[in-house]
């Protein structure tokens, strides 16, 4: 079973430890954690709206101006991240420029004169470098589960399958809307998430230990903002409920998982 950090009151990271963390990140170099890489190939192909393989400018710049970022280090972001000049961004290049923006974004880092040399391989296409020791040094102060009684789960219901044979995780397509009904009744501010106390909420009724659920938050929450975003959303409860019915946890959120509410 993956690690995981003692279990907190809270799920939200407080300033000082949000930057306790990009202090890690840069303290082990700019290498990706593998949650993390998960996370942005999520965003590539939520963003890659012609499913060519590519995300243009215009794609990218709808999620890099979130950041709040100055113009010029956007520009100095996406030259770095744009390796082959070709004005777009293959997966890792897009992976490169998510990660460059997630590091430098609260201004502590400054974004770096040239592509960082942990970064070069996923640039060229490769997986991330050094992910179980990133992960590691990340998990001590991923968003957690609070301390709660568990409640009593709503009768067996949900995704009731462990993988398949082919390994996939994937909920039935019965299920998937189930739970994009569970996900919009919890959203009932429209911010297309699920807050940690909705979330622990839901998650408690499964009767799983503490523990188990804490690590099911942390596979989960892939990008530690303390909310699950639909495909989160989906991981955290096809995970809880295999898991309820014995299936081990993976050491990382199945990428099929995470992509599986594409289009909420």
């Amino acid at each position: 079973m993956p690690k995981t950090g003692p279990v907190a009151k809270g799920v939200f990271l407080s300033p000082q430890e949000q930057g306790d963390e990009v202090q890690r990140s840069t303290g082990n170099g700019w290498a990706v954690s593998r949650r993390r890489f998960l996370k942005y190939e999520t965003s590539f192909h939520e963003s890659d709206h012609d499913q060519d393989g590519f995300v243009d400018g215009q794609e990218a710049a709808a999620i890099m101006d979130r950041s709040e970022m100055k113009p010029a280090d956007l520009a100095q972001i996406w030259h770095l991240a744009d390796a082959d000049a070709d004005g777009r961004l293959s997966l890792g290049e897009f992976v490169c420029a998510m990660h460059l923006v997630h590091i430098c974004r609260k201004g502590t880092v400054p974004v770096p004169e040239s592509l960082p040399e942990e970064l070069h391989g996923i640039a060229a296409g490769g997986s991330p470098q050094n992910a179980a020791q990133d992960s590691a040094a990340s998990s001590a102060s991923s968003p957690v589960l609070p301390c709660g009684a568990a409640q009593a789960l709503a009768a067996p219901g949900g995704p009731t399958a462990g993988p398949s044979a082919a390994g996939s995780w994937l909920p039935s397509p019965e299920d998937l809307d189930d739970l994009r009904a569970t996900f919009l009744s919890l959203d009932t501010s429209g911010v297309g998430s699920v807050g940690p106390e909705e979330g622990r909420m839901v998650l408690e009724q499964s009767r799983l230990p503490i523990d188990e659920l804490s690590v099911i938050w942390q596979l989960s929450d892939v990008d530690g903002d303390g909310r699950l975003a639909p495909n989160e959303f989906v991981c955290a409860m096809t995970l809880a409920s295999r898991r309820r019915r014995g299936t081990p946890l993976p050491e990382a959120a199945p990428p099929e998982l995470l992509r599986a509410a594409l289009g909420w």
